[in-house]
C-alpha cells in the first residue's frame, strides 16, 4: 500500500490509478486495504482511487477506463457477449471498445474474426493499441466522442 500511495504522490493520478487497478486485478489489495489507502491520498487522488476495481486486465485498459470516467461516459467493462466472448468495454448496447496490447492480442486474425462476429450482432467496434492510448490519448478520446455523437452506442 505504501508503494501505491507513493505512485499517486510522485507519478500522479493516472499512474496511481493504473497501479491500483493492477494490484486489485492481481488480488494484491482487498477492500479494507483500499479504504485505508484512499484515506492517505489527496482529495483529488481519492476521488479516482475510489472508482478503481479489479476488472481491468492491463494498464492500458485502466487508462481508457479513467478517461471514460473523466468524460462521464457510462460503460460496462468485461462484458460477455454470446458467441464472441468478453469485450473490454461496452458503451450503450452497441459500441464495443477493445484495448489491444501485444501480450493479450498477438493474433490480428483472431481479433478481426471477433470484430466481424460483433458486426454481425449489430455492434460497432473501436480497437485501440497500447501506443495510441499511451501516446495519443486525445485522438482516442476524439474517436470515442465522435462515435457517441453519431449514436453508435445506440444503433442496432
Amino acid at each position: 500500500m505504501d508503494a501505491i500511495a507513493q505512485v499517486f504522490r510522485c507519478r500522479g493520478v493516472d499512474q496511481g490509478f493504473v497501479v491500483l487497478e493492477s494490484a486489485a486485478h492481481l488480488c494484491k489489495i482487498n477492500a479494507a486495504e483500499l479504504s485505508q489507502l484512499t484515506s492517505r491520498l489527496s482529495v483529488a487522488a481519492r476521488r479516482w482511487a475510489r472508482l478503481a476495481d479489479d476488472l481491468s486486465e492491463s494498464g492500458t485498459e485502466s487508462l481508457v477506463k479513467l478517461m471514460l470516467l473523466r468524460l462521464g461516459v457510462p460503460f460496462r467493462q468485461q462484458v460477455a457477449i454470446p458467441g464472441v466472448g468478453r469485450v473490454d468495454f461496452l458503451l450503450g448496447e452497441h459500441l464495443v471498445v477493445e484495448v489491444d496490447s501485444k501480450q493479450h492480442h498477438s493474433n490480428p486474425y483472431a481479433d478481426r474474426k471477433r470484430d466481424a462476429a460483433l458486426s454481425i450482432l449489430g455492434k460497432r467496434v473501436l480497437r485501440f493499441m497500447y501506443s495510441q492510448v499511451v501516446y495519443e490519448l486525445p485522438e482516442v478520446e476524439s474517436a470515442l466522442l465522435g462515435a457517441i455523437a453519431r449514436l453508435d452506442h445506440r444503433r442496432a
